[in-house]
This record gives C-alpha cells, sequence and structure tokens, in this order.
C-alpha cells in the first residue's frame, strides 16, 4: 500500500483536506509578506569618505608681505598663543636704512623748498619749515640749511651783480644823455647867432657891401653846426634806445630767474610729495616687521624657521589652528560617488583615533559640498571637498573625549532610502529602457 494511501486510512479526509488549505494559506502568507518587505521596506545607502577634522574657520595661515631675514623667534610648535601675540620679528636693519635715507632725502629737498619759495617772492631771509626747525639739534640738517641758505645769497648776489651791472650802464648813459643835452643848448645859442650871421651876409651881399665867399662861410658855419646838433640828438637817441634794452635786459634776467625758480619749485614739490610717499610706506614696514599672531590658537610650524633664516616674500612661516572653534569634518568624496551627495543629508562620523567600541558613531549633517571637483596636490586625485556639521559635542570634547583638529575621520553619508524591489526592478527597467532606445 502507498504512503498517501496509508495517510487516508490513518486520518480522516476532512483532516487532509485542512492541512492542504493550511499549508497553502501559509505559502500565501510568507510570499505575500516577502513582497511586501521588498516593496516598502526601506534598505540604506551610504557614501564612505575619509577626512580630519578642521575649526569651523579654518586654519590661520601666518606669512609676511615682504619677508626677510628672522631676528627673533618667539614661537615654538605647539604652542598656544593669543590673537594679537607677536610670534616672530624680522631684521629692521634695512628697512630702518631705507627710512633715513628717504628722510634726509625728503629734509633736503623740503630746505630746497624753502629756499626757493623765499627766491620766488623775493623775501629778505629763508622762512624754514617747522621739519627743519625742530630738527635744529641735528648736524646734517643744521649743513643742509646752511648750504641752501649759503646758495640763497650766492644767486641772490649773482642777480643783483648783473642787474647792478646793467643798472650802471642805464646810469652812464642818462648821464651822457645828458651832458650831450647841455651841448645840444649851447649849440641852440650857436645855431641862432649863425643864422643871424648868414642873414646879415645875405643882406649885404644883396647891397654889395660884401664878398660871396663871406656868406658861403657864414653858411659853412651854419651848416657844422646844424650837423653837430643833429649828431648829438642821434647820440642821444642811441643812448636812450641802449637804456630801454638794458631795462629790458634787467626785467628779462630777472623773469629767467624766476621762471627756472618755479621750474625748480614744480620739480621740488612733486620730489618732497613722492619722498613722502615713500617715507610712509618705509614706516609701515619698518612697524610691520613682527609677525602676530591673527587668532588665538596653536602654532603648526611650516619647516623650521629660526634666526638668522631669509625668507621669500609671503612664503609660508605657520599656522594658528584655532582652539576656541566648533570643529567639522572635512572629507574628500570621489567623483564616482558625488551624484548623490548633497548638503542635509544625514552622515554617520566615526573618529579612528578612538575605539569605536567606546565612542560608537557621531551623528552629523552635510554642510557643504564644492561647486566642483579638486585635485589633491600630493596624491594627484580627483574629489568633492565636503563639509559635515557634527550635532554632538562641542569644540573641544565629545562624548567626554578630547578632540582636536588634524583628527581623521571616516564618514558614511546616508543616501535615500530604496527597498529591495528597488534593486530588483531598476535593472530590468534600464535594460528594458536601453532595449526601446536602440530599438
Amino acid at each position: 500500500m502507498s504512503t498517501l494511501s496509508n495517510l487516508r486510512v490513518l486520518l480522516p479526509e476532512t483532516s487532509v483536506r485542512n492541512l492542504l488549505i493550511g499549508g497553502t494559506a501559509i505559502l500565501a502568507v510568507g510570499f505575500g509578506g516577502m513582497t511586501a518587505w521588498a516593496a516598502f521596506a526601506p534598505l540604506h545607502s551610504a557614501v564612505s569618505a575619509a577626512g580630519v577634522l578642521v575649526p569651523e574657520t579654518g586654519r590661520k595661515n601666518v606669512k609676511h608681505s615682504e619677508g626677510g631675514v628672522i631676528s627673533e623667534m618667539m614661537v615654538r610648535e605647539g604652542d598656544a598663543v593669543k590673537a594679537g601675540q607677536v610670534l616672530m620679528r624680522f631684521d629692521t636693519t634695512e628697512a630702518a636704512t631705507r627710512l633715513e635715507m628717504l628722510t634726509a632725502t625728503w629734509l633736503e629737498t623740503i630746505a630746497m623748498l624753502a629756499r626757493l619759495d623765499g627766491e620766488l617772492f623775493e623775501k629778505p631771509a629763508i622762512e624754514w619749515p617747522q621739519e627743519l626747525v625742530t630738527r635744529g639739534d641735528n648736524v646734517a640738517v643744521v649743513k643742509l640749511m646752511g648750504n641752501q641758505q649759503k646758495l640763497f645769497d650766492v644767486r641772490r648776489q649773482q642777480l643783483a651783480a648783473e642787474e647792478g651791472v646793467l643798472r650802471e650802464r642805464i646810469a652812464t648813459l642818462e648821464e651822457d644823455s645828458k651832458n650831450l643835452a647841455e651841448q645840444r643848448k649851447h649849440l641852440a645859442e650857436e645855431l641862432k647867432l649863425s643864422n643871424e650871421d648868414v642873414k646879415i651876409n645875405q643882406g649885404l651881399l644883396d647891397r654889395g657891401n660884401t664878398t660871396r665867399t663871406r656868406l658861403v662861410e657864414a653858411q659853412k658855419e651854419n651848416a657844422r653846426i646844424r650837423g653837430r646838433d643833429a649828431e648829438l640828438e642821434s647820440r642821444i637817441a642811441q643812448n636812450k634806445q641802449q637804456a630801454l634794452e638794458a631795462k629790458a635786459d634787467i626785467v628779462k634776467r630777472r623773469n629767467d630767474f624766476r621762471e627756472k625758480v618755479l621750474v625748480d619749485l614744480e620739480k621740488a614739490r612733486g620730489e618732497t610729495a613722492k619722498l613722502a610717499e615713500q617715507m610712509r610706506d618705509a614706516a609701515n614696514r619698518l612697524a610691520n616687521r613682527d609677525v602676530k599672531a591673527p587668532d588665538a590658537g596653536i602654532v603648526v610650524m611650516h619647516g623650521h624657521p629660526t634666526t638668522g633664516v631669509a625668507l621669500a616674500a609671503n612664503e609660508p612661516i605657520l599656522d594658528v589652528v584655532p582652539d576656541d572653534q566648533t570643529l567639522l569634518a572635512e572629507v574628500h568624496v570621489q567623483p564616482k560617488d558625488i551624484k548623490s551627495v548633497m548638503p542635509d543629508l544625514p552622515v554617520k562620523v566615526q573618529l579612528t583615533a578612538y575605539d569605536s567600541r567606546v565612542l560608537g558613531t557621531l551623528d552629523g549633517t552635510v554642510e557643504y559640498v564644492s561647486a566642483d571637483r579638486l585635485t589633491d596636490q600630493q596624491t594627484r586625485q580627483d574629489y568633492f571637498l565636503t563639509r559635515i556639521r557634527l550635532k554632538d559635542g562641542d569644540a573641544h570634547t565629545v562624548h567626554n573625549l578630547a578632540i582636536r583638529a588634524g583628527m581623521p575621520v571616516e564618514a558614511r553619508i546616508l543616501l535615500a532610502g530604496r527597498t529591495p524591489l528597488d534593486y530588483i526592478v531598476q535593472p530590468l527597467s534600464q535594460s528594458y529602457l536601453k532595449a526601446f532606445i536602440q530599438q
């Protein structure tokens, strides 16, 4: 007898039917439950990324715009510093020497300005500015003031001497003209008598009482007197013309002198302004030979800067890691994973410096994702910079454990949930869509 026949003998027919119905129901419920779970139960995927803890505002890089030779190093690796604290000092010899040279040139230029101003306005003496007066005990300043005073006196005397020669020439010409005028006055009397003599001789000749020779002699004398008078008149006119030319020469020499003074004055003013600007720049450079901490924090050295070492302009010297700011996790997300990473996604962060069994994971949120890929200069690997804000802890502790900038972290960025059915259906739908497009 078969097994089924034996079962029918042992069990009533109704019991067998019930067993079949129950088994079918169990299979249906199980299959339905699995289908419902596959359709509605979310399974979270995540993007893993490694990184470090960083201050919220980042490290404060310290460098100097000009560089120079270090004369004094006041901090070491790991020192805690305050905002504004002097970290190091550059040698001031070169900057101080330059400022001293510029100041000396500037003082000489303003002394020249004072002398030129006195010459332009024909002042009896140079009016020295306060910048020179207040330095009256400085030997160099006294010397340059003396040099300008000598030049002031020499140039004035030279101009006066040239004008003096011309004025003497004018006086001589005027005196000569005066004498010539006096001679003309006497000639006028002689001419009057000569005219009478000619007239008388002409009358006598007309009456036959004298000879023509006598009349001619009287006429010759009259002509001689007239010629002499014309000569004197011409000389007086020449003297007058020469005097006018001498006076014009005086005016011209004075104008030429003033014009040259004006040119020198404008040049000196421009040079003074230029020197003043250079002095301000040199003074600022001298005052900025101290390198100060931009913020409170911990010193992280770049290399081993020490006394006597020369640093180039804008060469990184050290970093100050702020110790009073919230720490963020800064991680590198690979380009292949970036498509689903966006701000506000939840994150699980593990501080790998601590045992995960002790600390576990920390909750966080994606706060920033770089707009474009970046390249690590050391590994030459591309990445997207992502910053994560931790929800637990403050700037120094998490779960009573000390944390600090630079600690390594592993982050799991949780993406939107997908059901098991999505994982089954999506490849099929993509294959179908691809086949449809190809057709």
